[in-house]
């Protein structure tokens, strides 16, 4: 499920699409269908609507999640408050990863916190080996640098300013808010045709016509510097 912010504004839409979740891919009832919501790493649950439900989800039972996976750089840390219901829950399971916040992405390398009774749980299922020791040392060195995350979530929340701001006025193109290093974008350009193009100057972006409750209106780019949101800029402005 991959929503705007704009869409998801309030609960009802999101059981609307919790709803529209039973009986497919697996999903049997209303409490895997939440879980399957809220696991999905594209929705951005932190655009505030899903709260409660999450919290009543976990309070009736349910393992949920906190999973916009890699996040941690977000500028809005609202999820960061699920943390405080670890020793309310046994059941409640918080997966971050490392891998955009710090580049680690070959690294696979991220972290969960949970309950005693939940990592036992994990502990016992979990395969040999999963985590390579180069990979534990990076992820221990990126843990401890939080100076980087403080600058990395002031050049975000500047630099998405302006990106937003900047492309908004530019005519065909609509954005959406963002919590994330990432701008979803709507376009009167067909996507696939406007990805093409953006390539041949070396600017890749995301054709956002495969997510599921979008189409080829749709394109995502991520926040980067002030000089290569600037470079961004011309192009969509020359197409």
């Amino acid at each position: 499920v991959s929503m705007a912010r704009d869409e998801m504004r309030d609960g009802s839409h999101m059981l609307d699409v919790c709803v529209d979740f039973v009986g497919r891919d697996g999903v049997r009832d209303m409490r895997e269908a939440v879980r399957r919501f809220v696991t999905q790493v594209n929705n951005l649950i932190e655009a505030l609507c899903g709260a409660r439900l999450t919290y009543n989800y976990v309070r009736i039972g349910g393992v949920a999640f906190d999973m916009p996976v890699d996040y941690a750089n977000r500028v809005n840390s609202f999820l960061d408050s699920f943390e405080k219901f670890l020793k309310e829950f046994d059941n409640l399971f918080i997966l971050r990863s490392l891998t955009k916040s710090f580049g680690l992405a070959g690294l696979r390398v991220g972290y969960g916190l949970g309950s005693r009774k939940m990592i036992e749980i994990l502990e016992k299922i979990k395969i040999p080996w999963n985590v390579n020791g180069i990979a534990q040392q990076m992820a221990i060195k990126a843990l401890s640098d939080a100076s980087h995350l403080r600058t990395t979530r002031k050049v975000i929340a500047r630099e998405g300013k302006f990106l937003k701001d900047s492309i908004s006025r530019i005519n065909g193109f609509t954005c959406y808010d963002s919590d994330v290093n990432f701008i979803l974008i709507r376009t009167k350009i067909n996507s696939k045709q406007l990805q093409k193009k953006l390539i041949k100057r070396n600017i890749l972006v995301r054709d956002c016509s495969t997510f599921r409750g979008l189409n080829n209106n749709f394109i995502r780019v991520a926040i980067r510097t002030h000089k290569e949101n600037l470079r961004l800029l011309e192009a969509l402005k020359r197409i």
